[in-house]
């Protein structure tokens, strides 16, 4: 299979073909950012991914169709929502950006869309700290978890902190400032994804 990986000149490919200017250095993003700057934040679930050819390039995308579960914010009202990554496998090439993180059937979390309607290399704030994964604790009970699915036990609220997600200098590990997890599989010390969603809308509602 021939590989193509793009870790520079992703700044350039952007402002030609996607007028977009992230690159695969993420900034650190807070929990406020997060909630505040996505223009849909959604909980759902991964029933399909299509990779394409960008048209009248050398790239390929990956097409992913979300079942919409739970709006948490945004005037969001299809059943269905499709989310573009830069990247992929198709016919014997693969396009891989760094530490992307493509989606998968089945995957299924809250997600915090930057915007709706432009064409970007990773559709979500903060690409992997837009990301919560949820899963079920021993009694069934759904709770939510960091990208790499660590327990998320609290937020912690960043309002004394810019909310301008451009003026933060420190590299992201993946996870939104203020986000607390823990090394465990012990699930249930993890919030559920109810309370979550309702400590996002608490952020919201303060603004």
């Amino acid at each position: 299979m021939k590989k193509i990986t793009i870790v520079i000149n992703l700044f350039f490919y952007s402002l030609i073909l996607f007028n977009n200017t992230s690159a695969t250095t993420v900034q650190e993003i807070s929990i406020d950012d997060l909630a505040l700057n996505a223009e849909l934040v959604f909980e759902g679930r991964c029933i399909d991914t299509v990779t394409q050819q960008v048209p009248n390039s050398r790239f390929i995308k990956t097409v992913a169709t979300f079942e919409v579960i739970d709006v948490v914010k945004g005037n969001y009202h299809d059943s269905t929502i499709q989310l573009e990554y830069l990247g992929g496998k198709l016919n014997g090439k693969e396009l891989k950006i760094g530490d992307m993180h493509l989606p998968e059937q089945g995957d299924h979390g809250i997600y915090f869309v930057e915007k709706l309607n432009e064409q970007q290399i990773h559709p979500l704030l903060g690409w992997d700290q837009g990301r919560i994964n949820i899963s079920e604790d021993n009694n069934g009970i759904e709770r939510v978890g960091t990208a790499a699915n660590k327990p998320i036990t609290s937020l912690e609220n960043q309002t004394t902190q810019s909310r301008s997600i451009r003026q933060t200098s420190t590299n992201s590990t993946g996870v939104a400032k203020g986000i607390q997890a823990i090394e465990s599989d012990n699930w249930t010390s993890a919030l559920s994804k109810q309370e979550f969603k309702r400590q996002i809308k608490d952020i919201i509602n303060q603004q």
